[in-house]
Formats: C-alpha cells, structure tokens, sequence
C-alpha cells in the first residue's frame, strides 16, 4: 500500500513540475533554495526577496499596462491567472492563461513576455526552472 502511495505522490509531483511542451524540469517557486530576482533585489535579506520580487513584478506591469480597447468597449473586467515559466537563462516562459476574455489573456501576456532577465533560481547550488503563477486584475473605472 505504502508504494502505491508513494508512486501516485511521484506521478503528481511529476505532472506538476514538468512542462508537456518541451518536457523541461522545473521546480515550484516556493520550493528552491535560492529563488530568482529582478537585479534590483540582488542586495536584498533572503527573508524579503520575496517581497522585493513581487513588488518589482507589480512595478513592471503597472509600467506596460494597457487595458484592451475592445474590452473597454464590451466592459470587460476579470481576472488573469498566468503560469509563468522562470527559465535556468532568467528568460521567461508564458506556460498557461487562465482568465475572464482572450483580450484579458492576450493582454496579460504581452505584459510578461516584456520582463528583463531573471538572476534564475538555484537549487542545490545548480540552476534550475521554476514554476511562478501570477494574477493580474483588469478593472474599469467609472
């Protein structure tokens, strides 16, 4: 009973940290020993990378954003779930989107395939990918 656990943990894991497109390993972004940063953190404690990270993140889309003129129109508002690729390069990889309309998405993607290089996670003292899921609200305004 105990293998059987174990191989159906394995499969899960596997799934999960694998990319069916190019079959390139990855790890969660909470489970590597060093994430990866934006070159601003690079000074930061290890205990605020994180926040560093994130804050450096909503900068960036902040500064690239742009609602779609066709849902300002059709009053499009949502959410946009992206699973992000955080590649070994510092290159990033738009993997999935998950929201409300394809404006949403599409938009939502243009905005992260314009982040700068990554310094890129390591694990073990080895570079390695990493999986980093990222939401991005679209609201109008009256």
């Amino acid at each position: 009973m105990k293998k059987i656990l174990l191989l159906l943990a394995l499969i899960t894991y596997q799934s999960y940290s694998q990319n069916t497109h190019t079959d390139t390993f990855m790890l969660p972004y909470d489970f590597v020993d060093q994430k990866p940063m934006f070159s601003q953190c690079q000074d930061t404690l290890n205990e605020r990378q994180h926040h560093c990270f994130k804050s450096q993140l909503d900068q960036h889309v902040a500064k690239y954003f742009h609602y779609p003129e066709p849902a300002v129109e059709m009053g499009i508002t949502g959410k946009v779930l992206l699973y992000i690729r955080i590649n070994t390069d510092g290159s990033t990889t738009v993997l999935r989107t998950r929201g409300t309309d394809k404006f949403l998405e599409k938009e939502a993607e243009r905005i992260i395939k314009k982040l700068p290089p990554f310094i890129p996670a390591q694990h073990v003292g080895k570079p390695v990918a990493v999986l980093y899921k990222y939401c991005i609200r679209f609201k109008l305004i009256d």
